[in-house]
């Protein structure tokens, strides 16, 4: 059951509706035990809506999704209006928000920039999804390819972008970022060479 908000003002639905109010709250509970605001267009509350639209998602998910999907295909530009307002009105949440997910997937926000800048360079390839750099780093015991220490690990292309290289499974590494920067657009053997690596 819902708290008891004691800051709500308690009001009836008809007079409500007279006020042009959306909601309102009796401080009663409606007829599941529920004490929390209602809808003033059906008397709905707001957690018999959230379970009824729960339980509709769990039987109907892959349909959801493709409507989702539908639908922010063919209202990108008003989703990133909808999106930009709510940042802007939410700055510090949605920036807690990035931190939290970063986190827990830092993957993930490696595979997006790594496909973002391969998309600006015009790179072929299949692209590197993040459960192979999630792989990658546990299969080299989070250790960079290059120096053999363990420290936070980015994707290099083993043979850079701006070299033709892919940006596929076959041409990824994971390295630390003093590495990768020295690395550079330098071409893999020889850089290699200057660590003593190849002879």
């Amino acid at each position: 059951m819902a708290e008891l908000n004691f800051t709500l003002k308690i009001i009836s639905r008809k007079q409500a509706k007279s006020e042009g109010l959306k909601r309102y709250f009796t401080g009663k509970p409606c007829p599941y035990g529920h004490v929390c605001e209602r809808f003033v267009s059906a008397g709905q509350c707001f957690e018999c809506l959230a379970i009824s639209r729960n339980s509709w998602y769990e039987k109907n998910k892959e349909k959801s999704r493709e409507k989702n999907k539908t639908w922010h295909k063919n209202n990108r530009n008003k989703k990133r209006i909808i999106n930009a307002r709510y940042r802007a009105k939410n700055l510090e949440k949605v920036k807690d928000s990035i931190k939290n997910h970063y986190l827990l997937f830092p993957e993930k926000y490696t595979e997006y920039r790594n496909n973002r800048r391969a998309r600006l360079k015009n790179a072929l390839g299949n692209g590197i999804p993040s459960k192979f750099i999630k792989e990658l780093i546990e299969k080299q015991s989070e250790l960079c390819v290059y120096c053999k220490e363990k420290k936070p690990l980015t994707l290099d292309h083993i043979v850079p972008l701006a070299s033709g290289g892919l940006h596929d499974t076959s041409n990824a590494q994971m390295v630390c970022k003093s590495c990768n920067s020295s690395k550079g657009k330098k071409d893999p053997f020889d850089f290699a060479k200057s660590r003593g690596m190849l002879f």
